[in-house]
C-alpha cells in the first residue's frame, strides 16, 4: 500500500481496476484479471463477489476445453448502471440514456421555434 493512503481508498481503486479489466477484456476470468492487474487472487475473489452482489458484473459462463476446473467468465451487467446526458441549445434539447456497457437505451431530440412553442419532436 502506498504511504498516506487509506485502506478504503485502495479498495475503491482496486474495484475500478477490476471493472475496467472486465469492460475492456470481458468475458474474462478472475485469474486473467489477477494476471493483468497484479492483484492477488484473494483480492480479486473478494472484490468480484462484492461487484456481483451489487449487480455491476455477472458470471456469464465457463470456459471449455482447458485442463482442470473450467474458469468462470465475468462480464459487465448492462443494467448495472446507467448514464444520462443532455445537450441544451438555443433552439433544441437532446438527451440520451446509456447503459453500463455503452449501449444507447433511449434518446430524444426536441427543437423549438421559440422558447415558448414546440416546433417538432422526434
Amino acid at each position: 500500500m502506498l504511504t498516506g493512503t487509506r485502506l478504503e481508498d485502495t479498495r475503491i481503486y482496486n474495484r475500478k481496476i477490476i471493472i475496467e479489466a472486465v469492460r475492456r477484456h470481458g468475458p474474462i476470468s478472475r485469474a486473467e484479471i489477477a494476471q493483468m492487474s497484479g492483484l492477488t487472487t484473494a483480492t480479486i475473489s473478494n472484490l468480484t463477489a462484492e461487484l456481483i452482489q451489487e449487480g455491476l458484473i455477472a458470471e456469464v459462463g465457463r470456459r471449455k476445453g482447458l485442463r482442470g476446473q473450467p474458469a468462470i467468465e465475468l462480464a459487465l451487467k448492462p443494467d448495472g448502471r446507467f448514464a444520462i446526458g443532455f445537450e441544451l441549445g438555443r433552439a433544441h434539447l437532446a438527451g440520451v440514456l446509456i447503459n453500463f456497457v455503452g449501449d444507447i437505451v433511449q434518446e430524444f431530440n426536441e427543437e423549438w421555434d421559440s422558447l415558448l412553442r414546440t416546433k417538432r419532436c422526434h
